[in-house]
């Protein structure tokens, strides 16, 4: 995702599956922040300060941001975000293992 387009692509998809919470991983940005993206799309990101390599995301509709409580980027791997329900407190939890 460290192209523009694959960022609007994957936020297309979101929109056309009515996905409102989508974890991604290698999302290849640097720093720690958060992106306004089209329609009031957010996407929160965690990665390494200097490469474009590794980092985990959250991206989110509207509905859902304005439920976000917190969230806490805690290094390139992790990130942990808090939502209010209707009924209870969400936890979500973006980790990122590689694989070797």
């Amino acid at each position: 995702m460290s192209q523009l387009s694959k960022t609007e692509q994957v936020l297309r998809e979101m929109k056309q599956y009515n996905i409102d919470i989508l974890a991604l991983r290698e999302i290849r940005w640097k720093g720690v922040g958060q992106e306004t993206l089209d329609h009031g799309y957010v996407l929160l990101y965690s990665g390494e300060d200097n490469y474009h390599q590794t980092g985990v995301g959250l991206m989110m509709s509207p509905a859902a941001y304005q439920a976000m409580l917190k969230w806490t980027p805690i290094n390139e791997r992790i990130l942990f975000a808090r939502f209010a329900t209707t009924h209870n407190k969400l936890f979500v939890i973006v980790c990122y293992g590689p694989t070797n």
